[in-house]
C-alpha cells in the first residue's frame, strides 16, 4: 500500500491514511468483485497483477489523504515493540493476550 500511495500521490514523506475505517464505493466495490473473478481465473500473472494494482491505487486514490496518523508520545508504540519482540520470540508457543500483556506490564 505504501509503495502505491508512493505512486499515487508522487513521493513518500508521509503515508496515506483512511478517512473513514468502512469505505462505502460502490464502484469501488465492483472493481474488488470483478478483480475476484479475475484472481481465481486462469488468466495471466501480469493481468492479475496489473488489475490488483489499478483496484489498490484507485482505494489509495479515492479514499485517503497524505496525511500521516498523529504520533504517540504515551510510549504505546514501544509496549507493541516489546510485544512483536515477545511474539517473534516465541512464535512456535501458544501465547494468550493476558499473558502477552503481563510481558509487557499491561495487568496487574
Amino acid at each position: 500500500m505504501r509503495e502505491i500511495a508512493r505512486d499515487v500521490f508522487g513521493d513518500d514523506r508521509e503515508y496515506p491514511r483512511f478517512a473513514h475505517s468502512v469505505v462505502r464505493d460502490p464502484h469501488l466495490w465492483q472493481g474488488f468483485v470483478e478483480l475476484y473473478a479475475l484472481m481465481t481465473s486462469p488468466s495471466d500473472r501480469l493481468e492479475k497483477q496489473v488489475c490488483l494494482y489499478e483496484a489498490l491505487s484507485r482505494l489509495v486514490s479515492q479514499h485517503t489523504t497524505r496525511c500521516a496518523p498523529a504520533a504517540l508520545h504515551d510510549g504505546s508504540s514501544d509496549l507493541m515493540q516489546l510485544a512483536q519482540t515477545h511474539l517473534l520470540e516465541n512464535v512456535t508457543h501458544n501465547i494468550s493476550l493476558e499473558e502477552l500483556a503481563a510481558h509487557v506490564g499491561l495487568s496487574p
